[in-house]
Formats: C-alpha cells, structure tokens, sequence
C-alpha cells in the first residue's frame, strides 16, 4: 500500500470511527504488517461476506449444518440484525460483531 493510499485510508476511517484508532507509536506491528477491517454499516446487507472472509483468512473450519442448527457454529464475526420503522415500512438493518482478535 502507497504512503498516500494509507493516510488516506486512515483519513476515512478516523473521519468514520473517530480518533480512536491507535497511533503507530501505540501498535507494535508483527513482521512490519498491520491488519484491521472497516465495515460500511450503510452498505451491509447481511450478505455475510465478511464472515466467509475471516474464515478463510483465519483458518476457521467449515461449520457443519447441525452446529449451524444447534446455535454452536464458530465464527468470529457475527451478524445482528434488527428492525428499523413501523409495519408496514419496516426496514432490516445489519450490525457485523467483530470478534476484536485484530487488535491483538
């Protein structure tokens, strides 16, 4: 990533999350590489997409269908969704939990 893409990757996400993003003086990067994940709450359709992503990235195993059934998957992302409006104009909206292990 260019010097230039980075601060303006940091730019966005301090103007998004606030100036609670740890300055380099505070992270100690392993092997030189930082990692973290930014989700556009506006644009998440509970696609889970974000999910599939960190698994594979994090080496998760593949959920069989009965943990999914029984509520014992392991995932370290999951996806809350709530309602927003009155019937008949109600409208899903998604909240990605992130399991905070980036940070570490």
């Amino acid at each position: 990533m260019s010097s230039a893409h980075e601060a303006s990757a940091r730019a966005t996400a301090v103007a998004t999350l606030g100036e609670t993003i740890p300055t380099d003086a505070e992270v100690t990067p392993l092997d030189g590489r930082r990692w973290g994940m930014v989700i556009d709450l506006d644009r998440c359709t509970g696609c889970q997409a974000c999910v599939v992503a960190c698994q594979a990235e994090n080496n998760i195993a593949i959920n069989e269908e009965n943990r999914v059934l029984e509520r014992r998957a392991k995932t370290w992302i999951r996806i809350e969704r709530y309602w927003e409006g009155e019937f008949p104009n109600a409208k899903a909206r998604f909240i990605p939990v992130l399991c905070q292990h980036c940070g570490n």
